[in-house]
């Protein structure tokens, strides 16, 4: 090959370079312009009263409940989680119907919850435990089983009878992303698919209340610099809507963790969470009919700030922070979403809420008298925008 041959092939070549690198920049442009861009600008402060359906209930026990960690829902069944996360509390029309309670360290008990999840098709429990997920009958709660997870578990939900969705980390990452979204075996609990693979932030970030069941379908949240809202139906993945944090609110690529093995990685990483400024993720997604709608919690010095819902429609985007209510000193973020509807829990007492300086709105006095009728048992307040 004679030299200009040879600079043929080398000009060819670097045209291909360029090419690609314009496509793959134009694509990034594109996926970027066409998230929601989410600008502190857009916030607006208001009070619950003013701007959302509001909705009270109390939740009614023959026996008093322990003190109240937080709310889960499976296809529109809702449960409770003890403090101790030795009780799970399954509530129907505002009432306990039936708990859970089998810590200990002999067959079919556990030493805590920390993830769970109940199917309407069958009626069982799973409750995530170590490398095991075991399993109860009914409303008796009788323990039926067990099977073995080669996987650690940080948010699990069921799709069928056959079939269970779980956020895991795979130590054995031969066949599969090392952390990801993924549906495992209701009988042998070998992972039979890989739903979505995440990055380490995505993962970091993620929460099992996130997860929204309803209809036969599971709606939830991938965070990252641009963060996305996926439905998961019918053995299909389908992204709803992403959106994009200010630049000041992304994790610098320098903190993020490439190799999780890498320990100086990992410690700048967690350094930076604890102290960084920072935002991630979309928060108990909720879609209704052409919006969909996120919380997020952006972090100054690793301190949460501020609560900020952000309703994403048509191209539009409208932030509210801190809902309010007057007379009181509750600021409402949501522990799950129940009944296409936000739900937060309050277990206080009322004076411990009370606003002395600003007289009670009709809203606040009615949660008020029902903390005060209901012996010390949680109250539930449903909201959504009107």
């Amino acid at each position: 090959m004679n030299a200009e041959s040879f600079k043929n092939v080398i000009n060819k070549g670097m045209n291909r370079v360029l090419i690609v690198s314009v496509l793959l920049l134009s694509v990034g442009c594109q996926n970027e312009k066409s998230a929601y861009q989410l600008a502190d600008s857009d916030i607006k402060e208001i009070t619950l009263e003013s701007s959302f359906n509001v909705d009270v209930r109390t939740i009614k026990s023959a026996d008093p409940l322990k003190s109240i960690d937080g709310c889960y829902s499976f296809n529109g069944h809702l449960f409770l989680l003890s403090v101790d996360k030795r009780t799970i509390y399954y509530v129907e029309k505002d009432s306990v119907v039936s708990k859970l309670d089998k810590a200990g360290r002999g067959s079919g008990e556990y030493l805590n919850v920390n993830v769970f999840a109940y199917s309407e098709e069958d009626s069982i429990m799973y409750v995530s435990h170590g490398d095991e997920i075991l399993k109860y009958q009914g409303l008796s709660n009788n323990y039926v089983g067990k099977i073995r997870v080669d996987a650690k578990i940080s948010s699990l939900n069921v799709v069928n009878r056959n079939t269970l969705m779980a956020t895991c980390y795979l130590e054995d990452k031969r066949n599969f992303d090392e952390y990801g979204i993924f549906l495992l075996s209701t009988e042998t609990g070998q992972i039979t698919k890989e739903v979505i693979g995440l990055d380490y932030d995505s993962y970091y970030f993620s929460q099992a209340r996130d997860f929204y069941q309803s209809n036969n379908s599971i709606v939830f949240p991938v965070g990252g610099d641009i963060n996305k809202v996926y439905r998961f139906s019918e053995d299909r993945l389908e992204e709803i809507t992403s959106f994009q944090y200010e630049k000041k609110y992304r994790i610098p690529n320098k903190y993020k963790v490439k190799d999780t093995e890498d320990i100086k990685q990992l410690m700048k990483y967690t350094d930076f969470v604890l102290n960084g400024d920072y935002c991630v993720g979309g928060y108990y997604p909720l879609v209704k009919n052409d919006a969909v709608l996120v919380w997020s919690f952006p972090f100054d010095n690793g301190e949460p700030f501020r609560r900020i819902l952000s309703k994403l429609s048509n191209g539009k985007v409208n932030r509210y922070s801190e809902l309010q209510i007057t007379g009181t000193t509750i600021i409402l973020s949501p522990y799950i979403v129940w009944e296409d509807k936000y739900l937060f829990m309050l277990q206080s007492t009322s004076d411990a809420i009370l606003d002395k300086e600003n007289e009670l709105s009709a809203l606040g006095k009615k949660i008020v008298d029902s903390l005060n009728s209901n012996e010390g048992n949680p109250i539930l307040i449903l909201f959504d925008l009107q």
